[in-house]
């Protein structure tokens, strides 16, 4: 009897998992059409300083030189795409593989924010959530303003925000079962993950840390094998990156000296912006959950380039006011409070919040240290965050079929905002070309 009742729990999760890939995936996907459409992703920074006329190119043909920052990305996404485009016109389905990868190129993050839900949605279960309120928390947590603005632009914010829930799905199964599969797992996912973008190499080794320590291996123990495996996974990518530059002739070394000085001149700010941007976090934090209004601005870039579409949306100018106030205690007491109680629930809740929350503060401190829009890189942050948003539903209330209810309701709000800012801004977009 209980061998039915977990393979009927097993079918449902299966049923649930292949429902919320689906929809994210057709939901996403319509966005990023329809913004192509516009003109949004043959220029630079419309949405948020995002970049999609480079990533969509890099996504399609993936042989321009990878740079430090994510240093096996393209390879990762181009050479199963070229192999793909290559078999169809093999097989004469298509005359123009090159024109096909361009429009597969479109759907890389729609595809990358399905995924991230399906992880997110069974690492909730991992944790213990039932499955009416595992849903329910997937739901907020891929209806997130910032996953369904960067998930519909062609970009590397979406995939890595992606492996950041690979990482943490394989950690939550390594929690439940030690074993050398979910260590192979966890491995393959960290490499991932930092093959994409090698700040989530901080995210890996906390995750890790902090499974290690619950599991009772000591503190120092905890501390030191995620860092050195971090460290040389780092190298790993580093390494592939340089050599697959090589066989095609390129100077990858000189071109990842010429990034990072440019990266360096364009993005340092100084402390009186680095002070406000730690200190006004927890209004960031809101903004990446909860549907809010741009501030359109003129594109700088847009304007010198003569680009057709002359507005850039940014969070950055908003002046702090009475909706900040609100959103800015939004995000401390939600998103603390939620912290709190799942710390306080121990064993596998503990573990979330403890590994979420450091995973949170080191991006906290780190992308305070850029000058560009803050928003950009929340979606390094909207994992883990939506996760200590789920310790709301340790509460006795929000276990009952009441609170359930309230909380779908709840969600459907949450989507009608999501399509009252997406509207505006796609309108603010069109009237401006």
């Amino acid at each position: 009897m209980q061998s039915a009742k977990s393979l009927n729990l097993a079918q449902r999760d299966l049923f649930l998992c292949l429902l919320i890939f689906g929809l994210t995936l057709a939901a996403q996907s319509l966005m990023a059409l329809r913004w192509d459409a516009l003109g949004v992703f043959a220029q630079y920074n419309v949405i948020f300083d995002t970049d999609p006329n480079e990533w969509h190119s890099n996504f399609a043909n993936g042989w321009a030189i990878s740079d430090f920052r994510h240093p096996l990305l393209q390879y990762f996404v181009s050479i199963p795409m070229r192999v793909f485009a290559a078999t169809i016109g093999a097989l004469n389905l298509t005359d123009n593989p090159a024109a096909l990868r361009e429009f597969l190129a479109l759907f890389v993050s729609p595809l990358a924010a399905a995924v991230k839900a399906v992880c997110f949605y069974l690492t909730i279960r991992l944790v213990g959530l039932g499955i009416a309120a595992a849903a329910i928390g997937c739901g907020y947590a891929t209806l997130s303003f910032s996953s369904v603005v960067f998930s519909a632009v062609p970009s590397s914010y979406p995939v890595a925000g992606m492996t950041i829930g690979m990482v943490t799905l394989c950690s939550a199964y390594l929690y439940r079962r030690d074993t050398a599969l979910a260590k192979a797992l966890l491995l393959t996912s960290a490499f991932l993950s930092v093959g994409t973008t090698v700040s989530n190499a901080a995210q890996y080794a906390w995750v890790y840390c902090v499974t290690l320590i619950h599991k009772g291996a000591g503190f120092l123990r905890s501390l030191i094998v995620p860092g050195i495996y971090a460290l040389l996974i780092l190298g790993a990518t580093f390494a592939l990156s340089i050599a697959f530059a090589q066989l095609r002739g390129l100077d990858q070394k000189a071109d990842n000296m010429i990034v990072s000085d440019e990266f360096i001149e364009l993005f340092q700010i100084g402390p009186r912006e680095i002070i406000e941007r730690l200190s006004l976090f927890p209004e960031t934090l809101s903004r990446t959950i909860i549907p809010t209004s741009p501030v359109w601005k003129p594109n700088i870039r847009a304007l010198q380039r003569a680009d057709p579409l002359k507005i850039e949306a940014t969070f950055a100018e908003n002046g702090f006011g009475v909706w900040s106030a609100i959103l800015y205690l939004a995000g401390v007491f939600g998103v603390g409070g939620g912290a709190l109680l799942a710390f306080r629930q121990g064993g596998m809740w503990r573990w979330l919040a403890t590994g979420s929350c450091a995973t949170i503060l080191t991006y906290w401190a780190f992308y305070s240290w850029f000058g560009t829009n803050h928003f950009l890189f929340s979606q390094h942050w909207q994992f883990p965050t939506s996760l200590l948003l789920c310790g709301w539903f340790s509460t006795p209330f929000l276990r009952t079929r009441t609170g359930l209810t309230l909380a779908a309701l709840g969600l459907l709000i949450f989507l009608a905002g999501d399509i009252y800012v997406l509207d505006e801004m796609t309108r603010a977009i069109a009237g401006s070309g």
